[in-house]
């Protein structure tokens, strides 16, 4: 994705997925890699299923923030 700095304490990365294929998507992930395969999984979000259409072509976009908090 897509990242960004929206205030000093926090990081944001916004992705967007385009298929060719029709898909269900059911989650989103947010790993410390782009590449398939590998890396490790920071966040994960599982909601109802979204259908998309690859003749379209249809797309989603996933927003992930992530606030961190000094002194804890």
């Amino acid at each position: 994705g897509t990242r960004s700095v929206p205030a000093s304490n926090q990081f944001r990365s916004v992705g967007t997925l385009t298929c060719d294929a029709d898909i269900a998507v059911t989650e989103h992930g947010l790993f410390t890699q782009a590449a398939t395969g590998g890396g490790t999984l920071w966040d994960r979000s599982v909601f109802a299923v979204i259908n998309l259409v690859g003749a379209n072509p249809d797309s989603i976009q996933c927003t992930y923030t992530g606030t961190l908090t000094a002194g804890g």
